[in-house]
């Protein structure tokens, strides 16, 4: 018998899973089970989610169940010699049955309980691939609008309130992520239509009055200031541009206070600009109000920033061999945790990371196995597992103006 939150601690509010044990022979079943469940992304332990043990991969209630502890073990006991199925699910509804929306794990094949044992093998849970549709869509003022999606956007037509929009008015940033210059008018709610084969998604978002004073700046996109031999010197606006005025654009040379000769390029809603930067260590950049205008007419505000000119000497590079892989995979450059950087091996197995600041870093793999660039985790319906990540621990030390070869190997 089994009591999953029924019983809860006066004082501290505490319940927890628990079982009544009792025999309607003459003695009770004795043989033991643990395992550990593991975030299948993360691979980090999975506290507090139930583990059950089925007669048959497709019922509904386990015949047996556990709650994993802080370090994601669950364990079994009182149970009979026989043949179960493996599931484990984070019980958001508390009903001891696992729902298709929540994130779980499982193991398709049957496995047998004939002694108490401690599984070696992890169980891994992820959330399942949620069904197709818009994420988001956000506005950022004052002439740009964001869609994000679960599912690729490359072929889709984009329509806000009466304006369908042509190639020519889209960037996309990803697959799934798309970026539509409109500005308002006067709506407070703006709504965008996704269409598409035998697809039709919906999204609204409001307008503020703080949206509609928001004045047109100048964005960098540059790490720190910092303007590597790799980069060029670009600044964004939120609205595609109609003019430049290239007088009021000034490019310093802070070390002697000259101007420096530069060449003014637009490419959308980009600006960049261009010069020989051959013994220049750190520029001033000086932008008066109205160095650009928008489709809509609105002017640019002014700005003003220094920026440092980076030279390949300052950076490092890493060479990686993952030939020991035969399968196509992602390989991830992580910093504190963030991807710098990524790039998908289909056969060659070898890749580099160029131009990489000084500090420490580490590797993702996923096995990407239908080649789609980002990883997937499981899916119910087929039984299909989430996409393998090896997660590297060991820290990779760059340098300026170092080379390292990094050999990355399944781990087991």
């Amino acid at each position: 018998l089994y009591l999953d939150g029924a019983v809860k601690d006066v004082t501290e509010g505490n319940d927890t899973l628990i079982k009544y044990v009792f025999s309607t022979g003459n003695t009770i079943d004795s043989l033991s089970y643990s395992v550990q469940l593991k975030d299948a992304f993360s691979n980090q332990p999975k506290e507090n989610c139930i583990v059950g043990l089925y007669t048959d991969f497709d019922s509904l209630t386990p015949l047996y169940f556990a709650r994993t502890n802080k370090q994601g073990f669950a364990k079994f006991d009182y149970l009979k010699a026989g043949t179960y199925f493996l599931k484990g699910f984070q019980d958001e509804n508390k009903d001891l049955k696992l729902q298709a929306f929540e994130a779980q794990g499982f193991r398709s094949e049957p496995f047998d309980i004939n002694e108490s044992l401690i599984d070696s093998i992890p169980l891994l849970v992820s959330s399942p691939l949620a069904k197709r549709k818009i994420r988001a869509l956000k506005y950022a003022a004052p002439g740009s609008c964001f869609i994000t999606a679960n599912y690729d956007l490359s072929n889709k037509t984009f329509q806000i309130e009466d304006k369908v929009f042509s190639k020519e008015e889209l960037i996309f940033h990803s697959t799934d992520s798309v970026q539509l210059f409109y500005t308002p008018k006067d709506q407070t709610i703006l709504k965008a239509i996704v269409s598409g084969e035998d697809e039709y998604d919906t999204l609204t978002t409001r307008i503020t009055e703080r949206d509609r004073r928001a004045p047109l700046r100048f964005i960098s996109k540059l790490t720190n200031n910092e303007l590597g031999p790799h980069e060029q010197f670009t600044f964004e606006l939120s609205s595609l541009i109609s003019t430049v005025d290239t007088s009021k654009f000034k490019l310093i040379n802070t070390a002697d206070s000259s101007e420096i000769k530069h060449i003014i390029r637009v490419e959308g809603n980009k600006v960049i600009i261009d010069f020989d930067r051959t013994k220049i260590k750190e520029v001033k950049l000086e932008l008066e109000k109205g160095a650009a205008t928008s489709t809509t007419g609105q002017l640019t505000e002014a700005l003003s920033t220094i920026v440092k000119v980076k030279i390949a000497k300052e950076y490092g590079t890493v060479f990686v061999d993952a030939t020991d892989f035969s399968t196509p995979i992602i390989v991830e450059l992580l910093q504190n945790g963030k991807v710098v950087s990524s790039a998908l091996l289909l056969s060659d197995f070898k890749t580099s990371f160029t131009y990489l600041t000084p500090g420490e870093y580490q590797f993702r793999i996923i096995e990407d196995n239908n080649q789609n660039f980002k990883w997937d985790p499981l899916i119910p319906f087929t039984k299909e597992q989430a996409e393998k990540v090896y997660f590297y621990t060991t820290v990779s030390k760059v340098r300026a103006n170092w080379e390292i070869d990094v050999q990355l190997k399944p781990l087991n």
